[in-house]
């Protein structure tokens, strides 16, 4: 357990390396078209999920104990399935493999496998040829490993949901698909309610315009600190959600105006309007994955003073590195916006981010 405070610099470290590798391969031949149809990102995907599965359990994984001392408390308990119930396929596993003698760590693994092997399955589907470097995205992007570790349940909820982004096209023809891992990512973590209702809208309203407008006005009320909506949300949703809105001074974490988190969410909305309205190019599929993120982060301004913001944050958050990504990998084509060296430069940019948050912000300097 001593070297528990240091798995997350190893993640780092892995990622790091991985990186660079494909830096330098794209670097060096960079008017070629790379090909990675996505054995080698299943690979890189199934190390990290058991790299993370077998964590052990400390305080430095945070909820990893809470959830670690109840499954152990279920293991006395026989197993019956229940609807009533928070996250209903979440805890209806959880009791299942608790009552059938299955260790903590194996219930990690597969919370772990939905995780890093979900979204590398929306890789592969979203980015058939490219599947590598939208994984690496993924892997280096600012909250990953958090979500790993810490709100693991959430970001298993989340892979699921980013299955359902890449099965957007099925739709209507081949429904189920997306609505299956809609109500998968739903029954992990009811939270997802919210992302489900967005991903509704934005496939029936298609106008980007009207996104950036909601955006913009989103960060004019946050400014000007508007708290009417975050109260009115509160109002509409479980006692829960309402606890993570209301503001108090007990959840621990820095609440106000969030520059530094605007800064951030802003730069897929910067690279979205360049794209869009600035060269007026139109990438197949990209204004949904553009309009749901507009969508979804405008919602976390209206609740910029909440007590747990950077959950309410991590709701668009999760979509980050795939719309940093889309233009570059789906508009191959356009070479005005995209290829292999301008893809890989943002892929390392984002990586260079995440490292100076994890190591210097929050390890050095605070």
């Amino acid at each position: 357990m001593w070297f528990a405070p240091y798995y997350k610099y190893l993640y780092l470290l892995i990622v790091t390396i991985c990186t660079l590798a494909c830096y330098v391969k794209y670097n060096t031949n960079a008017n070629s078209q790379h090909v990675d149809r996505g054995n080698s990102a299943l690979v890189l995907a199934v190390l990290m999920a058991l790299f993370i599965g077998i964590r052990p359990v400390h305080d430095v994984f945070a909820d990893t104990v809470g959830y670690a001392a109840y499954y152990r408390y279920l293991s006395h308990e026989d197993f019956l399935f229940s609807i009533n119930v928070e996250n209903l396929v979440f805890d209806n596993v959880l009791a299942w493999m608790s009552s059938n003698g299955f260790g903590v760590s194996a219930f990690f693994t597969a919370c772990s496998f939905t995780y890093f092997i979900g979204r590398w399955w929306a890789c592969k589907k979203m980015f058939p040829q490219n599947t590598l470097v939208a994984f690496l995205m993924f892997l280096g992007a600012f909250i990953s490993y958090t979500s790993s570790v810490n709100g693991f349940k959430a970001g298993a909820a989340a892979s699921l949901f980013c299955c359902a982004i890449a099965c957007k096209d099925d739709f209507p023809k081949r429904l189920w698909r997306p609505a299956l891992f809609l109500a998968l990512s739903f029954g992990i973590h009811h939270s997802m309610h919210v992302c489900i209702a967005g991903y509704i809208v934005c496939l029936f309203y298609k106008n980007t315009k009207v996104y950036l407008a909601f955006w913009l006005l989103a960060l004019t009320c946050a400014v000007l600190h508007v708290s009417y909506f975050q109260i009115l949300f509160a109002g509409l949703t479980d006692q829960k959600g309402a606890s993570y809105l209301i503001t108090n001074g007990d959840s621990g974490w820095i609440t106000g105006m969030r520059y530094d988190f605007v800064i951030y969410s802003a730069m897929p909305v910067l690279l979205g309007w360049y794209i869009r309205f600035k060269k007026n190019l139109v990438i197949e599929g990209y204004d949904f994955v553009l309009n749901l993120y507009l969508l979804m982060n405008g919602m976390w301004m209206l609740c910029m003073y909440a007590s747990f913001t950077n959950r309410i944050a991590a709701l668009s958050w999760f979509m980050y590195p795939m719309v940093l990504c889309y233009p570059f990998l789906k508009g191959y084509k356009l070479q005005k916006i995209s290829n292999n060296l301008s893809i890989a430069k943002v892929m390392l940019y984002q990586l260079c981010f995440t490292l100076f948050m994890e190591i210097i912000y929050y390890t050095i300097l605070k």
